[in-house]
């Protein structure tokens, strides 16, 4: 915009931004389904491993709730400073899960691998975080019986995003996730404050236009 020659990890590296992840950074340049190698050095956003695409015909429905706030800053510190560390044993069943089951999913476009594998990684990674979250691995308890009966009678694979209170449910595609959200609703699962969006992974970058000087400012 302002004729800076700095590629995208070099304005992260300025702002500190992608110490602790580097898939924000990656899916602002790339998108797609994302891999990175955990915390880089000196500084250096975390460093990407793999890139897939996301098959075209699978849908999100993401679960937010405006009554809740995730961490962020300074809480987000502390909080993960009060956490026991995460065990190798732990860490290796991630691993396996992300390298056997996730990714081969997405790549071959098998759906019931993916999701066995998201959900098992998911688990992990909720109930190591409980305890900053009140003791469940979801902050908004809304989303969370949700997203648990997303997993256990549409088959979606489910998680949420950061400390929440947005939560996921990727289904197949999306006559499974508009089927899925009317199941919800007929047996009164969808708590009136939350909002639903049925929406479809990207897999390009983020794209930038400049809007013309004395135009209307909801231009994008």
């Amino acid at each position: 915009m302002h004729g800076i020659d700095a590629c995208t990890e070099q304005i992260a590296r300025w702002l500190g931004r992608g110490a602790r992840s580097g898939v924000g950074i990656a899916g602002f340049d790339r998108g797609g389904l994302l891999l990175d190698g955990g915390p880089g050095s000196d500084g250096a956003p975390a460093p990407l491993l793999a890139r897939l695409e996301l098959p075209a015909r699978w849908r999100a429905l993401l679960v937010m709730d405006p009554r809740v706030r995730g961490l962020s800053g300074p809480e987000e510190k502390r909080a993960i400073a009060s956490l026991p560390p995460f065990s190798r044993e732990a860490a290796a069943e991630v691993c396996h899960h992300t390298l056997m089951q996730i990714l081969p999913g997405a790549a071959s476009g098998d759906f019931a691998t993916f999701a066995a594998g998201l959900g098992h990684v998911q688990q992990q990674l909720g109930e190591h975080f409980a305890p900053a979250q009140g003791g469940c691995a979801y902050t908004s308890a809304a989303v969370g019986r949700l997203l648990q009966w997303m997993a256990h009678s549409a088959g979606a694979a489910v998680g949420q995003s950061s400390w929440g209170p947005t939560g996921f449910a990727i289904l197949p595609s999306a006559a499974d996730a508009e089927a899925a959200v009317a199941a919800a609703r007929a047996a009164a699962l969808i708590d009136p404050a939350l909002e639903l969006h049925i929406v479809q992974g990207r897999n390009t970058g983020a794209t930038l236009s400049v809007c013309p000087p004395f135009v209307s400012p909801t231009c994008h």
